[in-house]
């Protein structure tokens, strides 16, 4: 049978071919505040199943299981796989109003965002368009953040702790 590797990345699908006859797969979900899985149920010889598994706000994507080991390639004698998925900080950000901002996370853009707990990240901060010449303020539980300018963005690394952490951007006009 084809057997097609899974890969490690969150969203990334477990692909399986069967090898004969028709099987019925089955997918859970080790803790359903985790996330969801997609795929699953009654499949025949030579079709391929996917089983994606999407990860909640706040949540990370760790591995499949067959119940037994951390499953790393699909196995064609297996019927049952189980997402399992672990917390992590879910990252968010408050924009003001009358400014046009590009806020990314670790170059990734369109949060909120979950990483892992205790990883280093850079928030990037562009300014496309403002009514009036100010300054970028940023504070995470009303302690204000140093945003240093790099290469015409503003920028403030960090490290993720706890499950969530909400931070405020504000546009402080001069007079």
């Amino acid at each position: 049978p084809q057997v097609l590797t899974y890969f490690e990345e969150q969203g990334d699908p477990l692909v399986i071919v069967w090898p004969q006859g028709a099987k019925t797969l089955t997918v859970n979900v080790e803790n359903s505040l985790g996330g969801k899985v997609l795929g699953g149920g009654q499949y025949f010889e030579g079709r391929s199943v996917s089983l994606k598994a999407v990860p909640a706000p706040g949540y990370l994507f760790d591995h499949w299981t067959d119940g037994i080991t951390i499953v790393m390639s699909a196995n064609d004698s297996d019927n049952s796989y189980t997402a399992v998925f672990k917390r992590g900080t879910l990252i968010s950000v408050d924009l003001p109003e009358g400014i046009s901002l590009g806020v990314m996370l670790n170059n990734m853009g369109n949060g909120p965002w979950t990483v892992e707990q205790g990883s280093q990240c850079t928030l990037s901060v562009n300014i496309y368009y403002r009514a009036a010449n100010g300054e970028l303020a940023l504070s995470l539980n009303g302690e204000s953040c140093n945003l240093t300018q790099q290469n015409g963005a503003y920028e403030y690394t960090f490290e993720a702790k706890g499950q969530e952490m909400k931070f405020k951007l504000d546009y402080i006009a001069q007079q």
